[in-house]
């Protein structure tokens, strides 16, 4: 399967742009290719001072220029709150990372570019405004400088403008001669393809498009965000609209008997950190949609919304193309007035009837463009003057075949090495854990007795705990102490047992209920192990925050006995605090190949607490759930035990973050048998090459409880510690 390398704009905090970049990535996907976005720091160079000046006099004239650069020396605030631009950038990469199959490394210059893309067939810039140089300026990498012609295409690559500056065109004309094939995103873009060039360049459409609603209509299902239930007009403008242009919409709206949502300057949390996937969910919910935004605008006619879209400076060019080509530029919103009506279903249905037209051609000039000049590479060599380069053509063959033999025995050595290494654990697993054949609980003792004794800890914490519950185990349980009661070889062991029996009987005799037919007579030994429950109050999360370390670290507990009807959600700044500091955890040559599931939907924390099993009393009541997984993709042989060991240390961070934010968390494993994993990934969207790691249950008490919690005695230091001097 050939890779496709993507280059597009960087801009997890922008929706349109990961969308887009979502939907090309996707496409390829389904047309036989493996799609791969390559990260980059910046598309094109910072413009010097006097070519950025020009810049803003050609793009927004002489009185708004000084207007805006009067405003930047004044350090007037952003119009929007650096709290919603940092949460939404969070939730893009998260987005990011779950759906745009991206590289580890971030190319910066064009030698990373070269490096980073050899394994790929081609390198497709696009979509968005990739080549607007008064958006990202005129750089190498937005016209993949440095890399073979014939790997070098383009599709709906957008100018955002309808001229280039006098300043650019020189730049551009070379640049643009290097492209083996470019399509563009709008007529007015393949304008200035003809006039810089000659060239021909087919109009396509935006990849959000080459998707009809029903594909959309799934990403849009997946979405956290609760979408209002009344009508609602949503508002997104990513340049602030005045006082004027808001007086008409709040009209409108009220003619429609909505209320409006400003997406941009949310008033109720949830809407502040919303992703990718909530936003196209919040304009399918829409019963009007006003913006200035070139996808706000797309997935309004795909999901059939009423909308008007209004200029945004220089750039208003794209939404005028967009709606020109669909036959809906009446929705355009001029000086003069904008058009609140309703869509009539005749103009939709012949909106959809260009759409399914375009969409054929579109996805049929990305085919052929792949297909051709794969054709064309493999098929370089001519037939003029074949005798004089047939030894050249032997040698190259010969030296080819060499390469592939070189990396097929080096792909075999890896392998070997990773299969030895993987027979060698499970050889010293099965011979020393109980994972073997045999009885169960035939091999450890240890094991017996310290995962039962804390399994009737977690019994006993239950509210409501059942009357003789787990009843085989605490059967083997007592054989196995009665085995140890002269042993003074591990008296922890023995008084472990030994109390937790004491508790089990004494928790059911207080209930009228007889176990001694499960446990016998209980333990008259003392016990200097301490083992049951404790009483929580949970208003002992409020000051954990301002703790010293040491204190810190023992105030934590794994809480499970909540009352799911006194929680609540958690919101987007918090996860965003805690998973920020989590990321601050050690790596493996920083691979940082963790990733983070955050599941909030009520119906999934029920079904993911039900796979996960031992969770199911507990855990559907949780305010969310945090699943972590491992990239096995940034390891290689000889690596096995650090995917694991990195999700670990990013977990025990994650975990601190949130105790000190004043929540409670209970940290479970991510082992699950492969049908209840495959089940798992398929529910949330978790690629295969993901490997789980921990659940992480996370409680936000909306009222201070009481909880019952297991007392969890550890062993001191000294009994888990060898110094080697």
């Amino acid at each position: 399967m050939a890779k496709i390398g993507i280059l597009t704009i960087e801009g997890d905090g922008n929706f349109g742009n990961r969308l887009q970049n979502l939907a090309l990535v996707a496409a390829l996907d389904d047309i036989g290719y493996e799609a791969v976005t390559i990260r980059n720091q910046s598309l094109g160079p910072t413009p010097s001072k006097p070519v950025r000046i020009a810049d803003l006099l050609w793009s927004f004239g002489v009185k708004d220029a000084f207007k805006r650069t009067k405003k930047k020396l004044q350090g007037s605030p952003s119009s929007y709150s650096d709290t919603i631009i940092s949460a939404r950038r969070v939730a893009g990469r998260m987005f990011s990372e779950r759906f745009l199959h991206e590289t580890t490394d971030i190319a910066t210059t064009v030698t990373d570019l070269k490096r980073m893309t050899e394994d790929c067939s081609h390198i497709i810039v696009g979509s968005d405004q990739v080549w607007n140089p008064l958006f990202i300026g005129a750089g190498d990498l937005a016209f993949l400088q440095g890399l073979p012609q014939e790997k070098r295409l383009a599709y709906a690559a957008s100018f955002g403008i309808a001229q280039l500056p006098p300043w650019y065109r020189r730049t551009y004309t070379e640049q643009l001669a290097s492209f083996a094939e470019i399509t563009v995103r709008e007529p007015s873009g393949a304008d200035i393809i003809r006039d810089l060039t000659g060239r021909h360049a087919e109009v396509v459409l935006d990849p959000t498009m080459l998707f009809n609603r029903n594909r959309w209509e799934e990403y849009a299902d997946q979405a956290t965000v609760q979408v209002p239930k009344e009508p609602y007009v949503a508002l997104y403008f990513l340049t602030p609209p005045d006082e004027r242009i808001l007086t008409e919409i709040r009209l409108a709206a009220e003619n429609r008997g909505a209320k409006v949502i400003d997406l941009m300057n949310p008033q109720k949390e949830e809407f502040i950190g919303i992703s990718p996937l909530d936003f196209i969910a919040l304009i399918r919910g829409a019963d009007l949609v006003v913006s200035d935004s070139f996808h706000a605008s797309v997935f309004s006619i795909i999901f059939q919304r009423d909308f008007v879209t209004a200029a945004r400076a220089a750039t208003s060019v794209r939404v005028r193309d967009l709606l020109d080509q669909t036959k809906l530029s009446s929705r355009f919103w001029s000086k003069e007035s904008a058009d609140f009506s309703p869509i009539s279903s005749a103009q939709w249905q012949e909106c959809s009837a260009i759409l399914d037209g375009s969409r054929k051609a579109s996805l049929q000039a990305l085919n052929n463009m792949l297909k051709v000049h794969n054709q064309s590479l493999t098929t370089s060599t001519t037939a003029v003057d074949m005798k004089s380069k047939e030894p050249q053509s032997r040698d190259s063959a010969i030296h080819r075949l060499k390469s592939l033999a070189r990396d097929l025995a080096r792909s075999a050595r890896d392998d070997a090495i990773n299969t030895r290494d993987a027979i060698a654990d499970l050889r010293l697993y099965r011979k020393y854990s109980d994972g073997g054949l045999g009885a169960k609980y035939s091999k450890t003792r240890q094991l017996l007795i310290l995962m039962v004794s804390h399994t009737i800890e977690k019994g006993l914490a239950h509210k409501d705990f059942r009357p003789r519950f787990n009843e085989r185990n605490n059967r083997l349980l007592a054989d196995e102490v009665r085995k140890i009661q002269s042993d003074d070889l591990d008296t922890y062991l023995r008084d472990r047992g030994n109390a937790a029996l004491v508790e089990y009987f004494n928790a059911n005799f207080q209930r009228g209920v007889d176990v001694k037919d499960i446990i016998g007579e209980p333990p008259s030994l003392e016990s200097a192990v301490a083992v049951g429950v404790d009483e929580y109050e949970t208003t002992a999360l409020d000051d954990t925050g301002t703790l010293p370390f040491e204190q810190f670290a023992r105030s934590r507990r794994s809480l499970r006995a909540m009352d799911g009807e006194k929680l609540l959600p958690l919101s987007d700044s918090e996860l965003q605090a805690a998973i920020e500091t989590a990321n601050t955890a050690p790596s493996a040559c920083n691979r940082q190949a963790t990733r983070v599931h955050v599941v909030r939907n009520r119906n999934l924390i029920g079904e993911v607490s039900r796979l996960q099993g031992g969770s199911q009393s507990f855990g559907p009541s949780a305010s969310a759930i945090i699943v972590l997984t491992t990239d096995l993709r940034l390891y290689g042989k000889g690596e096995r035990k650090m995917p694991l060991l990195d999700a670990g240390l990013f977990g025990m961070n994650l975990i601190y973050s949130l105790h000190a934010q004043g929540l409670g968390t209970c940290m479970l494993h991510g082992s699950l048998p492969p049908t209840s994993e495959r089940r798992l990934k398929a529910i949330l969207s978790i690629p295969q090459w993901e490997d789980l790691a921990v659940f992480l249950y996370v409680a936000k008490f909306a009222e201070p409880e009481t909880l019952k919690v297991p007392i969890s005695t550890r062993r001191s230091g000294n009994d888990i510690t060898r110094i080697i001097d």
